[in-house]
């Protein structure tokens, strides 16, 4: 796995960058007719850095591959030592699967089975991963 080093302060940065994709795709889920779009991706974009705050938090470390599947594989790794059940992991996979079509894809995104899809399951992992590691919210 390609995984970098990372000081566990700069979880910080991490949780930052969360909140402010986290917010605006709250914010712009009120016109979705006009940024669902970008609605969809900031979801996506909010898991991936919660899930690098998470890592950074608790192990110092995080996935610096393009393949979002590795910080899944870390993310796994982690709950599992941690003894953290949930549905949290099966909605971050869901989510980046799903990323390149609804930042790349040919077909237009549906604002129910996409923009609302992705906005629900980013809300939803936030909650499992914010109530699941004491150490990003002492982040807070």
């Amino acid at each position: 796995m390609s995984i970098k080093p990372v000081n566990k302060l700069s979880a910080a940065v991490y949780l930052k960058r969360h909140k402010a994709y986290f917010e605006g795709m709250q914010w712009l889920a009120q016109e979705p007719v006009t940024y669902g779009d970008a609605v969809a991706l900031l979801a996506v974009h909010s898991v991936i850095s919660l899930a690098d705050a998470i890592l950074v938090a608790c192990k110092g470390h995080r996935s610096i591959s393009q393949d979002h599947g590795e910080s899944f594989k870390l993310l796994q790794e982690l709950c599992h030592e941690k003894q953290i059940t949930g549905d949290g992991l099966a909605r971050y996979r869901r989510l980046i699967a799903r990323k390149t079509n609804i930042s790349y894809g040919e077909r237009r995104l549906n604002e129910n089975s996409d923009i609302r899809w992705a906005q629900v399951e980013a809300e939803r992992f936030t909650d499992w991963a914010l109530s699941s590691f004491k150490e990003v919210r002492q982040c807070q």
